[in-house]
């Protein structure tokens, strides 16, 4: 087997020009195909009869607004600490900026104490959605 793999990486690398262009037929008859079939993406996460989807559903009876997804958004202080003034307002206007998000049934606030000047990163999805906000 390693005869083998080693006279198919030489073989590539001696042919890489080759190689390249095999693979971007293949990725594009890929794509083709896939447009071609006239199918949709689901994103249908459920799972009947399994015990998290009746604890999901259960959830969703029960206590709606506890059921669903969460996030965390952590922040990151460009100057001085998180728990200056100015980073505080500047965190309450995102934190009002996602309870506007359409699906979003709460925000909480940020744990100061917990967190110190730790920073955590904020979903590049979000980033379009956002306002910018510039810290002075």
């Amino acid at each position: 087997m390693a005869r083998f793999l080693d006279r198919l990486g030489r073989g590539a690398a001696r042919h890489h020009w080759l190689v390249i262009g095999v693979w971007l037929v293949i990725a594009v008859g890929l794509v083709v195909a896939a447009k071609a079939s006239g199918g949709e993406t689901v994103d249908n996460f459920t799972i009947p009869g399994t015990q998290s989807q009746d604890a999901a559903d259960l959830l969703e009876d029960r206590f709606p607004s506890q059921s669903g997804d969460t996030a965390s958004v952590v922040y990151q202080a460009p100057q001085g600490k998180v728990t200056d003034p100015a980073n505080i307002a500047a965190i309450g206007e995102v934190q009002d900026a996602l309870a506007k998000l359409p699906h979003v049934s709460g925000v909480t606030g940020p744990a100061m104490e917990l967190l110190g000047d730790a920073n955590w990163w904020l979903p590049k999805w979000l980033d379009r959605i956002l306002p910018r906000i510039e810290i002075e």
